[in-house]
């Protein structure tokens, strides 16, 4: 049971079965379930980054603004049939009215094996399936005042419709007539209006190719798909579909001496990153090597034979080993190389 105090008390209940048929197999299965409260950005943030203000969302947005979809008023702006050039038309429909931030919840099924083949491949197989409440992501839009001195009219059904008027008696404002400098961007955190599912496979195997050469490989298979094809809702995903890894290890013993040397290529595919300061833009894909040498010292009789058969572990290795310049963010610095050298004394 989760409670905060912004939200009501959600329950997230889990059971797993796990069955050894014999002493090769492992066969597992999960349902669980999941909350997410929304982080203090999602509720309290407040920061004009220049482009648009980023807002957290804990009481609603849109009820006391005119809060519209973008492209339709870049489409306003680009003129018409109204007056002073503006195609008035294209703000029909385009209100947005977003909910109160409510925590997620998830359910997810999860099947699994894990086997021996020949007693030289090691493989581990899994997939699940994820259906989300309340997904949470953002809403992008722009608000806007009406000019001064600009008449009031009668409500008309069509106003009604839009959710600007109860009735046709009221006197509202001319929702139509917008002051272009007045127009101010905005993302605003809020839920999925319908349901989000996830799901995913992943293969992991090792191959024991002799006590002392291991090769290693790993793939994995990620998708997010909203239900609501009319939801504006930017859901921030933000994970590659597809990636990889394959990787080699070896022992080597030279003149007495016990090294094991390893190398890893991994690979993810490109994909739409969302919800950045800078909102939305793409990350390419990318491969990067990874490579690690270590050394074992055996330490005997050291200080007056107090230690022992003691080891000393000496790595000296890299990631991004080739320096190949990527980002993981959209908006975000380029990384490198990154050298290490760690010690471990084994006492």
């Amino acid at each position: 049971m989760d409670k905060n105090q912004n939200f009501n008390y959600l329950f997230s209940p889990a059971a797993s079965i796990v069955w050894k048929p014999n002493k090769r197999d492992i066969i597992r299965t999960s349902f669980s379930s999941a909350v997410r409260n929304p982080t203090l950005t999602d509720q309290y943030f407040d920061y004009n980054q220049g482009q648009a203000t980023l807002i957290g969302n804990l009481n609603g947005f849109g009820y006391d603004e005119y809060f519209v979809n973008i492209d339709s008023l870049y489409s306003y702006l680009r003129g018409g049939n109204a007056s002073f050039g503006f195609n008035s038309s294209a703000l029909n429909g385009s209100f947005i009215r977003v909910e109160a931030i409510k925590p997620e919840q998830v359910k997810t099924a999860e099947v699994g094996l894990r086997t021996t083949i020949a007693k030289k491949i090691y493989v581990d197989i899994g997939a699940y399936y994820s259906i989300y409440k309340n997904f949470i992501g953002y809403q992008i839009g722009a608000t806007y005042d009406i000019p001064q001195l600009t008449p009031q009219i009668k409500a008309t059904q069509e106003d009604i419709d839009q959710g600007w008027a109860q009735d046709t008696t009221q006197i509202i404002d001319n929702w139509r007539n917008v002051n272009p400098f007045s127009i101010k961007g905005y993302r605003v955190a809020a839920n999925a209006k319908g349901r989000v599912k996830a799901q995913g496979i992943s293969i992991g195997l090792n191959y024991y190719m002799n006590e002392k050469t291991v090769f290693n490989a790993n793939y994995s298979w990620n998708k997010l798909v909203n239900e609501d094809d009319t939801d504006p809702l930017v859901p921030a995903y933000n994970t590659p579909e597809h990636k990889f890894n394959l990787g080699l290890s070896q022992e080597l013993n030279i003149l007495r001496n016990e090294y094991n040397i390893s190398i890893n290529y991994k690979w993810q595919e490109g994909f739409l990153f969302e919800g950045s300061p800078q909102f939305t833009g793409e990350v390419p894909s990318y491969g990067l090597v990874d490579a690690q040498i270590n050394r074992y010292f055996n330490i005997k009789g050291l200080l007056n034979n107090e230690i022992k058969n003691s080891k000393l572990l000496i790595k000296i290795g890299a990631s991004n080993l080739l320096n190949n310049k990527v980002y993981q963010a959209y908006g975000g610095p380029t990384i490198g190389r990154l050298a290490y050298i760690p010690l471990t004394f084994d006492y």
